[in-house]
């Protein structure tokens, strides 16, 4: 009994572990926009707002400026500015959103494979250096 009592406490702490320290965390349902830049059915429109639901874009979303991100499945994804959202009564905290990102952060693009898993891709920045050999 002892035994089981042990093992039952440990399970519960790992769960809750789990929940604290995990990536739970997803996009604020209601707090965006799909502008399509090709024709979506409506079969697509949702597996991709499904799947935009279900990852954490809140860490792209601003305080007071719209943000759009490009996805290569012929989309936009237009995330509301958090005061926006706020006013129109969706509950978020404003406080937690940065008011600007920094001129130097390029906005990675992102595409939802057929599985509805989003894969995000990384650009760098070029150097100067790089810039006058495009230019020339």
């Amino acid at each position: 009994m002892r035994n089981t009592l042990l093992i039952l406490s440990y399970f519960l702490i790992f769960i809750s572990a789990h929940e604290i320290f995990g990536q739970s965390k997803t996009t604020v349902k209601n707090s965006y926009n799909i502008h399509p830049n090709r024709s979506l059915n409506n079969t697509e429109s949702d597996f991709f707002a499904k799947s935009i639901e279900e990852v954490d874009f809140e860490k792209y979303r601003l305080k007071s400026k719209d943000v759009v991100l490009v996805f290569t499945n012929g989309f936009n994804l237009v995330l509301t500015a958090a005061d926006r959202l706020s006013l129109n009564g969706i509950l978020v905290n404003t406080a937690d959103y940065s008011e600007d990102a920094t001129s130097e952060y390029i906005y990675p693009s992102f595409k939802i494979d057929e599985s509805g898993i989003v894969v995000t891709m990384y650009r760098t920045k070029p150097v100067k250096s790089e810039l006058k050999n495009i230019t020339k």
